[in-house]
């Protein structure tokens, strides 16, 4: 059984469902996972389960080509007989397909009758709930390791996500949505309060465009500080020297701060 399939059947496993998996059908064909949850001794739902996953984009497969995984007629055959022999009765079921990395998802999206589910949400659900009991299961054994051994670790994960070559797992555009993603979580906005790393907070906002002095006066303005911070600010700015000194040049070269200042 392959790692994409190992990881499908352990997802549904813990939703609920058994599954049976590989049922050859004629003319070739082949169902890749049927899904049955039972509640109470009752069939509660059935999933006919096809796969379309991998590492890199499916964009080069039209979705309609994927309708046929579910529209020939062996299959559904098949499909019944096996329904029939293992839950004793025809059921109705519903058709899902699982799908790697695509540009054209609102395509796959306009299949009839079809649920189609990314397999990256499968694998962040597998992830999310993998504890560290030891599972004998080989792939779900790897994803533990990666899981508690590389991303629990700070510094091999920012070397990982820094890595610049052909291998690289983020570009540019992917990068800049994961900062942004991370950034507005209430947990690294705590961390983000912490003294200890105002440093490294220094050091963004000094390549940041809130490096511009017109944008940054904005922000403090509208987004940071309230009015009795802004006095609490201004009082503190005015006890450095540097600025003391630029403020006086600034008053003799400008008259209308000067007017300003004196009002």
């Amino acid at each position: 059984m392959n790692p994409e399939r190992e990881v499908i059947n352990w997802w549904l496993n813990r939703k609920g469902f058994f599954s049976i998996n590989n049922i050859t059908a004629s003319n070739n064909r082949e169902i890749d996972i049927i899904a049955v949850k039972v509640k109470d001794g009752k069939v509660e739902k059935v999933q006919h389960i096809e796969m379309a996953c991998s590492i890199t984009s499916i964009d080069n497969f039209k979705p309609d080509e994927y309708l046929k995984r579910f529209e020939d007629k062996s299959v559904a055959e098949k499909l019944k007989l096996t329904l029939k022999n293992f839950v004793g009765a025809e059921v109705n079921y519903e058709k899902v397909l699982i799908i790697g990395q695509t540009s054209r998802l609102d395509d796959f999206n306009k299949l009839s009758g079809i649920t189609i589910i990314n397999f990256s949400d499968v694998m962040l659900d597998v992830m999310k709930g993998l504890d560290k009991w030891y599972y004998k299961d080989q792939v779900i054994r790897t994803l533990q390791l990666l899981k508690y051994s590389l991303l629990a670790d700070p510094d091999k994960l920012a070397t990982l996500l820094e890595e610049q070559d052909e291998h690289k797992i983020l570009k540019l555009t992917t990068r800049k949505d994961f900062l942004k993603n991370l950034l507005s979580q209430a947990e690294t906005k705590r961390a983000l309060g912490k003294e200890m790393i105002e440093k490294e907070l220094i050091e963004v906002l000094k390549h940041s465009s809130l490096n511009q002095p017109e944008k940054l006066a904005r922000v403090i303005e509208e987004e940071i500080l309230g009015v009795r911070s802004r006095k609490k600010f201004l009082n503190a700015l005015l006890k450095y020297e540097g600025v003391k000194q630029e403020l006086k040049e600034a008053v003799v070269q400008n008259e209308n701060l000067s007017k300003f200042i004196e009002g």
